[in-house]
């Protein structure tokens, strides 16, 4: 009897030994888990207050207009030359079969209004 104990009482030993380590291999994967995500997170939190100065630099108006001041750029309205003047009035719609909707074609069709182009 005593021979049958004492394995009993080594094999509880050593399943306590082996769930032991167990636990310590886990804990020691778990602490690596964690070290790296922190140090993930404390480079996205650098690069997140980063970018914000960065926003907040270039959003600035004053910044803009020191920018603009050091470029030498003057702003004004455009003269009555540049503008280009749209057509008001909104295309006639074209009459399609109605297969046609979904055929893809290379052709384009386009009209210009004589009087549009004068000014």
């Amino acid at each position: 009897m005593s021979l049958k104990r004492f394995f009993s009482i080594l094999s509880l030993v050593t399943v306590g030994a082996l769930c032991y380590t167990h636990q310590q291999l886990c804990l020691v994967r778990l602490s690596y888990v964690l070290d790296e995500r922190y140090d993930r997170w404390q480079i996205a939190a650098q690069r997140q207050s980063y970018l914000k100065t960065h926003v907040m630099a270039l959003a600035s108006p004053q910044q803009l207009e020191q920018q603009l001041a050091r470029a030498d750029v003057r702003l004004a309205f455009p003269a009555q030359t540049q503008l280009v003047r749209v057509a008001s009035a909104p295309a006639a719609p074209m009459a399609m079969a109605p297969g046609a909707w979904f055929a893809l074609t290379a052709e384009a069709e386009a009209s210009v209004d004589p009087a549009d182009l004068q000014d």
